[in-house]
C-alpha cells in the first residue's frame, strides 16, 4: 500500500512508545532542566554556559502537557485540597492535614509560574520568544526570524516617477503664468430682489460654484511593537504578584462556596460572561470570534482566576488589565465580606476562615504592591519590530 514504507512503520512505532511511556518524558524533561542548569552554574566557560542555556529552554512536546497540567491538573486540585481542609474536623489526621497543605503549596507555584510566563506571552512572541512546545521542524529558517528581530524599513514609493506637471488650476511662487479663467467664468449672480425689504438686497454677491482640491495622498505608517523577554529580577517578581494573587482569589472563591454554594456557581458565571465579552470588544474580529469560539470558552474559564495573553493580542492592554483587576478585586472583598459578617461568628471551628479572611487581606496588598512594582520597574520597554504602511 502507498504510503506505509518502513519509514512511516517505524514513525508509527516511535509515536506509540512516546504514548505509552509518556510520564517518562515528564520527569525526563524536569531531569534535563535540573541538570543541565546546575551544570552551566558550576562551570566558568562561556560557550559550555551558552550550550547549556540552549538545552534548557530547548523546545519539547512535552512543555504543551506543563501548560495544561497548570490550567487543568494543579488548579481543580487546589480548589479541592483547600476546600478539604476547611471541612476537616477534630478527628482528622495531622498528617493528613500537612499533605494537603503542602500539595496545595505546589500546585500554587507550578500555577504562578506558568502564569508568569504567559501572561504577556502574545506580545512577548512578536519580539522573538517562541513557544516552548515548537519544534525545530516546525520553526522557519534563520533568515526569517532574524527578519522577525529587525525593524523591518519602509520602502519609499518611487517607482515610475514622472516629471513634474504644471497644472493649470495651481498657481506657483516660482513661475508666474495667466490666471485660470475656469472658476472664475463660472459666477453666478445672486439676484437682489428676493423680497422688497431683504437682508441681501444691494450689491450683486458672486459665489463659487467649484474649488480644487489638493492632489496629494497622504500615507501613514504604523509601527507594530513587541515586548522583551522579562529579565530574572522581572521573572521573580512577577512570580510573586501572581503567586499571591491566584492565592487569594482561589481563598475568596472556596471560602464563599462553602457557605453559598449556588451564589458562588451564579457569580462565577456572570464572571465568565464578562470577561468573553471583554475579550469580544477588544477583538473585534468576527472570524476569531467563529473560528475560535471553543478557545474562547476555555480561556474564559482560565480567566476567572487569572489573566494571560495567549492566542490573542490585547489591542487595549491598559483596559483589560485595569478592568479585570478592578472586578476581580471588589469580586474577592465582597465574597468575604458576607460570610465574615455573617457566619463565622456561628461557627464552632471558625479557626481556618479567619485565617482566610487575613491571608485575603494581607496578600491582596502584596499582589498589588508586587504588581506596580512590576510595571513600573521591572517591565521591559516595548521595542518595533516591524512598520507597516497603512
Amino acid at each position: 500500500m502507498e504510503g506505509c514504507g518502513c519509514d512511516n512503520f517505524l514513525w508509527w512505532l516511535i509515536k506509540t512508545l512516546e504514548h505509552l511511556l509518556f510520564p517518562i518524558w515528564a520527569v525526563w524533561r524536569y531531569a534535563e532542566r535540573i541538570f543541565w542548569s546546575i551544570e552551566g552554574m558550576r562551570s566558568d566557560d562561556e560557550k559550555y554556559i551558552s550550550e547549556a542555556i540552549e538545552t534548557v529552554t530547548a523546545p519539547r512536546s512535552i512543555e504543551l502537557y506543563f501548560f495544561f497540567q497548570a490550567f487543568l491538573q494543579s488548579l481543580p486540585q487546589m480548589l479541592l485540597h483547600i476546600n478539604i481542609v476547611m471541612r476537616q474536623t477534630q478527628d482528622t489526621n495531622k498528617q493528613t492535614t500537612d499533605a494537603e497543605i503542602l500539595s496545595f503549596a505546589f500546585n500554587l507555584a507550578k500555577l504562578s509560574a506558568t502564569v508568569a510566563f504567559y501572561h504577556r506571552f502574545k506580545t512577548q512572541k512578536l519580539a522573538g520568544k517562541q513557544y516552548p512546545w515548537f519544534k525545530a521542524y516546525k520553526k522557519p529558517g534563520i533568515d526569517q526570524v532574524d527578519s522577525l528581530l529587525k525593524p523591518a524599513p519602509v520602502e519609499p514609493q518611487t517607482k515610475n516617477i514622472e516629471d513634474p506637471v504644471i497644472s493649470e488650476s495651481r498657481r506657483s511662487s516660482g513661475s508666474y503664468m495667466e490666471p485660470s479663467t475656469g472658476p472664475l467664468n463660472d459666477l453666478k449672480e445672486v439676484p437682489g430682489t428676493l423680497r422688497e425689504t431683504s437682508v441681501i438686497d444691494g450689491p450683486l454677491r458672486k459665489l463659487y460654484q467649484e474649488t480644487s482640491e489638493p492632489d496629494f495622498n497622504v500615507k501613514r505608517v504604523a509601527e507594530i511593537k513587541g515586548l522583551p523577554e522579562d529579565d530574572l529580577a522581572g521573572k521573580l517578581v512577577a512570580f510573586c504578584w501572581w503567586s499571591c494573587f491566584l492565592l487569594v482569589r482561589i481563598l475568596a472563591i472556596s471560602a464563599f462556596f462553602f457557605f453559598y454554594p449556588d451564589a458562588t456557581i451564579w457569580l462565577l458565571f456572570a464572571h465568565f460572561l464578562i470577561v468573553i465579552a471583554f475579550l469580544i470588544y477588544d477583538v473585534k474580529s468576527d472570524e476569531v470570534k467563529r473560528a475560535k469560539a471553543l478557545f474562547f470558552v476555555f480561556i474564559g474559564l482560565i480567566y476567572i482566576f487569572c489573566i494571560i495573553e495567549f492566542k490573542i493580542k490585547f489591542k487595549k492592554t491598559k483596559f483589560m488589565y485595569y478592568g479585570y483587576f478592578s472586578l476581580v478585586f471588589l469580586q474577592n472583598f465582597a465574597m468575604c465580606l458576607v460570610w465574615w459578617t455573617h457566619n463565622v461568628e456561628d461557627m464552632e471551628s471558625d479557626f481556618w476562615f479567619r485565617y482566610i479572611f487575613y491571608i485575603v487581606v494581607v496578600g491582596s496588598i502584596i499582589s498589588v504592591m508586587s504588581m506596580i512594582l512590576y510595571l513600573n520597574i521591572n517591565k521591559p520597554e516595548k521595542i518595533v519590530v516591524a512598520k507597516r504602511i497603512l
